[in-house]
This record gives C-alpha cells, structure tokens and sequence, in this order.
C-alpha cells in the first residue's frame, strides 16, 4: 500500500500549527506565574516594597491574626505608611483599591503606590492606569507609571496560599540625608520571600541579599548544626528568649572599615577615628580575642520585664581583658565609667544613660567568656551562675527547639512579649505587649551568593533577634543624655 505523500502545504500548517502551540503554552506559562506573582508587573523604578498574592486581599486578611503585620494592615495603616515613606495627605490608602478576588499586588514608593490588578475587575477611574496584558496597572500619581516592569528576573516560587514580598531598600538609603535610616544601613539590601498566614500562625522562607557592607558579614558563613557554646553556662534557665550566632571574628576589622568608608559619622566611624588617634585598634584585638559563638537572651529586669544578656566565647581572654581595661582607662579619665570587682571579677559600667532610662552598659571578661549587658546586676547574676548553677542546659525546651530549627549560622527562639513590644517600638508601631502567647523561632544559613530565613510561629522570625532593638535603644539613651560624674575603685 502507497503512503498518500505530504505535501508543502501540510508540512507549513503542521509547522504553524506547532509554533501556536509553543507560543500558546508560553503565554499560558507566564500567565500562570503572574497570577502567583503580579508583582513582576508593578514598575521598577524607585520600588520600595512590593506585596503580592492570588488572593491578595484575603492573604492580608489571615496576616491581621499576626503581630506586627496586624499594625502595617490595620485602622492605622495609611498614618504609617506615611510616616515612614513622608507621603503628603493626598495620597489614598493602596489597600482601598485591592480587588476582592483575582491575582494583585500593590508597590510602595517615595512618592506613592502601584497596584496590579486583573483587568477584568471593575476599577477606579479616577487615577493614573494603563492597561498591560490581561492585567491593569493603576497607581496613586501618573509619574510612578513611567517605568516598565519589574527588576526581578523570573517569579518568586511560592504555595498558592502565600503572599510574596520583595524589600529593597537601597534606592531609600541612597537617597536618604546622611545619619537617616543609619540602622537600617546594617541590613541587607534587598529580601525576597513567602509568608504563609494561617490560624493565627504563619511560615516564612526570605532570601536576603547584602550589596554593600551589612551585619551578616559579619556572620560565619558555614552552617552549624547544633547551638554549641561555652556561654550557655551564663544564661538564666528561665530565659523567656534565647538567640545563637557564630561569628566570622577576623572580618570585624575589615567590616568596620569599610562601614566607616560608607558613613564616616556614624558609630563605627567615630570608633575608628578614636583607634588612630590613640594608636590602639580595638575592634581588631577584641576580633583576635573572640572564638565565634555568642549567646544571647532576655533575662528578667525590673524596670522593663527583660534586657538582653550577651555572651561571647573567648579564644584569648587575656586579649580581650587588656582591650577592657583600655577602654575603661580612657573612660574613666572622661568621668563617664565605674569599675567594681564582684567575687574576683572587675565589671565596668558606663553611667552616660542612667539619666534617661536607668540604662548602664556593662561589660566583664569572666574566664573564657565576655558577658554584656544593660545593667551591671545582670552580669553579677551571669556570674553567680557560672559558679552555682547549671545554666540552661542542652535539654531545656527553648533550647530543644533551637536544635531542632537545622544547620545555620544565627538561629532564634522566642516566648518574650517584651521583646516583641521592643520591635514595636522600634518600627514605630507603638507600645503595647501583644494579645495571647507569643511563639517565634528561625534559622539563617548561607546559601549561594546571598541568605536564607526560614521562621514559623505566632510571630515573625526576625522579632526573635534582641540584637537590633537593643542596639538602638542603647543608642537612644546614651546620646539624648550625658555623662555623670564616676570612680574607679
């Protein structure tokens, strides 16, 4: 039997026919992941934050059962918003314009938003919009739809149920007077992740990135399982928050000097400039004198429920005591330091703060272990324990969950209310402990060129850390108060 030949024509519409099929299965792919990440359409140029979801106004609904995200998508919001990004009155609230259903995300600028909505959905006519694909674009002012797109490379993989956020904040701090936004220097620049909000608990993976000099640098960036450290000695086992790092201690020199390089005024600058006017580099001797794990936890304080409790592992305590009693010599000529021996070893004191709030930084070199904290009675309790009790010991509940959270180089866990009205305050959300138990662990790990949070509980992961709310607290007190007159005994 003869097979009927094919002829030109056939060949041309089999080839055409395959060509709308790929373009077809194209179009059908980049629909599927714009409607998981709509936030690839929001404009690029001068993006601050971008949210997005499927079901963008439901997800926000399941984050109002979380802390802190219930203050960024509450009554409160738009006051927020503009406080923090300096928006005029006549700016209208972006969560207004959320469609009730359908993929959407909504963009944060300096100088307004941009929401990305299914052109389907009946929209508001009276701002700026331009139609792109099956999805419209409407922002607060006309000159936020000037740019095309998004930077992002492809689609952030994410469950159906979670909303995608991108955080950039480089464009706000190149922009920004110098000494403005001088904490948020020491974060990364760019953060990328899912949140997933369910029954009040929610799950987080985020993929940081730091362009510039940031605290992770200062990270060792091979994963450690486990939470080793000669330091769990002086924590208190009833610790509400306790919080693990390794240290990469020979960046410290290097990290600082390139911070100073990026902001001369600020704290690092300023501590540089004292090491080359006395000819004494502190920062390098106190990096040569670290072993790398630091333990941190909320210990009780009277004034404030909990204080933070630092304690570092020594690899050279003789280093890190003659850089102490550098650093105590030069305070006490200034009138600001008190030295006092407790059963054998000396804790010096800084009074600059005790004007404001009662805070007086103390520091001591026990054994092989630094201890610092924001009152002197905290390091003599840290002391007492090293000598009479256990500490919190590898099988105390928050430190099992910290075993359990896998390989990382920073690695939290928190039942602390007070440390989550820190963050608050710190955020300027406002005081106020949060309603109901409160439950936050997470773990960081180096992956690839950037790295990896991954969190769950009733609270993000990263209200779990107590070292930034500390640090600016300190800040705070010992700049808006002056020294008062002190000894050395």
């Amino acid at each position: 039997m003869r097979r009927a030949a094919v002829g030109p024509l056939a060949v041309a519409a089999l080839v055409a026919l395959g060509v709308l099929a790929a373009a077809g299965a194209s179009r059908l792919g980049t629909w599927l992941d714009l409607r998981k990440d709509p936030a690839r359409l929001v404009p690029a140029s001068g993006l601050l934050l971008s949210v997005a979801a499927d079901d963008l106004r439901g997800r926000i609904e399941d984050l109002r059962a979380i802390p802190v995200y219930r203050s960024l998508v509450g009554r409160n919001r738009r006051r927020l918003l503009a406080r923090w990004l300096d928006w005029d009155d006549a700016v209208p609230d972006p969560l207004d314009a959320i469609p009730p259903d359908g993929p959407s995300a909504v963009g944060l600028y300096a100088a307004g938003w941009a929401l990305v909505r299914p052109a389907a959905e009946p929209g508001t006519p009276d701002l700026p919009q331009r139609r792109d694909g099956s999805f419209l674009v409407v922002a607060s002012s006309a000159r936020i739809l000037g740019s095309e797109g998004s930077r992002t490379s492809g689609p952030i993989r994410a469950p159906d149920d979670a909303v995608v956020v991108r955080l950039d904040l480089a464009p706000s701090l190149a922009s920004s007077p110098r000494g403005r936004l001088a904490w948020a220097r020491l974060l990364p620049d760019e953060a990328a992740g899912s949140v997933r909000a369910s029954g009040g608990r929610l799950r987080e993976i985020w993929r940081l990135r730091c362009a510039s000099n940031c605290c992770l640098d200062l990270l060792d960036p091979e994963p450690r399982e486990g939470c080793e450290a000669q330091g769990w000695a002086a924590i208190p086992p009833h610790a509400l928050a306790i919080e693990w790092l390794r240290l990469s201690p020979e960046r410290l020199g290097s990290w600082a000097a390139t911070a100073e390089a990026e902001d001369p005024e600020g704290a690092l600058g300023r501590i540089r400039r004292i090491e080359r006017f006395l000819g004494v580099p502190f920062l390098a001797e106190i990096g040569a004198a670290l072993a790398g794990p630091c333990v941190v936890a909320a210990v009780p304080a009277a004034s404030s429920g909990t204080e933070p409790l630092f304690v570092f592992d020594l690899r050279s305590p003789d280093r890190a005591r003659a850089v102490l009693d550098r650093v105590v010599a030069l305070a006490v000529l200034s009138g600001s330091v008190v030295e006092e021996p407790y059963r054998g070893v000396p804790i010096a004191t800084w009074r600059g703060g005790s004007a404001r709030d009662g805070i007086e930084p103390s520091a001591a070199v026990d054994g092989n272990l630094l201890l610092l904290g924001l009152r002197r009675l905290a390091l003599r309790d840290a002391i007492d324990r090293r000598r009479s009790a256990p500490g919190l010991r590898s099988g105390a509940p928050l430190r099992r969950e910290m075993d359990a959270l896998g390989p990382g180089s920073w690695k939290a866990v928190s039942r602390s209310p007070q440390l989550l009205e820190s963050w608050g305050i710190a955020l300027g959300l406002g005081a106020g402990s949060p309603a109901g138990s409160v439950e936050s662990r997470g773990v960081l790990a180096r992956e690839g060129d950037g790295w990896v949070l991954r969190g769950d509980g009733t609270a993000p992961a990263w209200l779990a850390d107590q070292v930034l709310p500390c640090l600016r607290r300190l800040a705070r007190s010992l700049r808006l108060s002056g020294p008062t007159s002190a000894s050395r005994r």
